[in-house]
């Protein structure tokens, strides 16, 4: 091939295949031929996810899940329109009951773990301060797809701020029978909470229960390069 023709196709390649991934062509492709996928929204919040859950997989039955009460109020309201979506004013972890939540300045950044005296400067946010604490109901995933009569989760999206570990923690036998099928993530890379778990051990994690990585999305730098967060999408080796 002549130096000329390797260079139009490689223009060619990169006018078609994007720089950086795109994590909804990602999900759709993993959900593609799935009549009723069953998604877990777990750390809700306002329904941001839920609103492009709505938008991109229109027959899927949606459960949102938020353990704040002032979050899960605005929860309530925006999923209130679609039939097949629920709200639950609860959060996962790895024991039911109440538990402390700590509610920050900045409700996005709620979690059951304890913001870390780092956290202002990985984020650049001299504000970010926790100011309360308040008791939320907390299930198990186990508990609830038993309860609930749910025999397999599609895909699993969790943004819990650090805690992620324990809503897995919760879903041991589910994970284990692979009733999960796919996982999307947050993972929070800078310091931010106390004991939350570096990006490595949720990767041996997850490969240690069949889980096998398919990409990162929405990497989150800071101003010095930094990488503070991504998301990442896992789905069952083999799958």
């Amino acid at each position: 091939m002549s130096l000329r023709k390797a260079l139009h196709r490689l223009r060619r390649r990169r006018a078609t295949q994007p720089v950086h991934g795109d994590s909804t062509q990602a999900l759709k492709g993993l959900l593609r031929g799935r009549v009723r996928p069953v998604l877990f929204d777990v750390g809700a919040h306002f329904g941001e996810t839920h609103a492009g859950f709505a938008r991109n997989f229109p027959d899927a039955r949606i459960y949102c899940f938020e353990p704040f009460p002032d979050s899960f109020a605005r929860l309530a309201e925006n999923v209130a329109d679609r039939a097949d979506s629920r709200a639950f004013n609860i959060g996962f972890s790895d024991r039911p009951g109440a538990q402390e939540f700590h509610a920050n300045r900045a409700s996005p950044t709620n979690s059951l773990l304890e913001l870390d005296s780092r956290a202002p400067e990985t984020w650049e946010m001299p504000g970010l301060l926790g100011e309360r604490k308040v008791n939320c109901r907390f299930e198990t995933i186990d508990a609830f797809m038993e309860a609930q009569g749910i025999a397999r989760i599609d895909l699993l999206k969790l943004d819990v701020q650090g805690a992620e570990y324990r809503v897995l923690a919760g879903a041991e036998r589910a994970l284990g029978e692979g009733r999960i099928d796919a996982i999307y993530m947050e993972i929070i890379t800078g310091p931010t909470y106390v004991e939350q778990w570096p990006l490595e051990r949720y990767l041996a994690y997850l490969h240690e229960r069949g889980f096998e990585l398919f990409g990162f999305f929405n990497l989150a730098y800071r101003s010095d390069h930094y990488l503070m967060q991504l998301d990442a999408l896992f789905r069952r080796a083999g799958g």
